[in-house]
């Protein structure tokens, strides 16, 4: 058992991994499918060992060959990606069932990820991944309309009232995620859980200068409060 989990780990991990080198690398103008990985400061090639998903920040011990810092934001979220699937196999199951739904909430982790680092998400991964995760939802069967046309109406009423509150892709991922919530009640819920979560992390993270912007990143709080409300309410 601990043998899988520590292939589920790794194998998100590396998926991670993977889509940060894409996302980069596309906004960018770059090449992702060539190329090696460099250093952003001296330009130098990045030896194998420290590409290695989390163990390679402990490796070159948070450093480059040159001696610059490298930012813990790669390995970081590969490791939350990572821990996330592990969570959800084991809450869900070892079983086939339980395999597609937790694809379907990685993806949906990769999204938030996305908005995390640029306060944006291409139109195209918001609906690649939502194609995914309603079509994951509905073969297994807990597909709600009424939970996600509830929230994509409050959600929508909030942008209506406060633009600068959230944005159009808040509305679409919320409403998304929505779907996978049975009641509408719990629908409110999940709102509530989001913000207020919101309201106290990014808030703290802002004050601690951690956060150099006012704007919060709401995908993923959104997905907190999915995950909060859709497991443990």
């Amino acid at each position: 058992m601990i043998l899988i989990y520590l292939v589920a780990f790794f194998l998100a991990a590396s998926f991670v991994s993977f889509f940060n080198l894409f996302d980069d690398r596309r906004r960018c103008g770059e090449n992702w499918i060539a190329g090696r990985s460099r250093c952003v400061s001296c330009g130098r090639r990045i030896p194998w060992p420290y590409l290695i998903p989390v163990l390679g920040y402990i490796f070159c011990r948070g450093r480059c060959t040159c001696g610059e810092k490298i930012s813990l934001y790669h390995h970081l979220s590969e490791g939350i990606g990572g821990a996330l699937v592990v969570f959800l196999l084991h809450h869900l199951g070892m079983e086939k069932a339980s395999v597609l739904p937790t694809v379907a909430v990685f993806v949906m982790y990769l999204l938030a990820l996305e908005d995390s680092r640029h306060r944006d998400v291409f139109t195209g991964d918001l609906v690649v991944g939502g194609v995914f995760f309603i079509a994951a939802l509905i073969l297994d069967g807990a597909f709600h309309p009424l939970s996600g046309a509830f929230l994509f109406c409050l959600i929508g009423l909030l942008y209506f009232l406060f633009p600068k509150a959230v944005g159009e892709g808040d509305i679409y991922f919320a409403s998304i995620l929505a779907l996978g919530i049975g009641e509408i009640w719990r629908s409110y819920l999940f709102f509530t859980v989001t913000f207020v979560s919101a309201a106290l992390i990014g808030g703290g993270l802002y004050f601690f200068k951690v956060l150099k912007q006012k704007a919060v990143p709401m995908f993923p709080f959104f997905l907190l409060g999915f995950l909060i409300v859709g497991i443990y309410l």
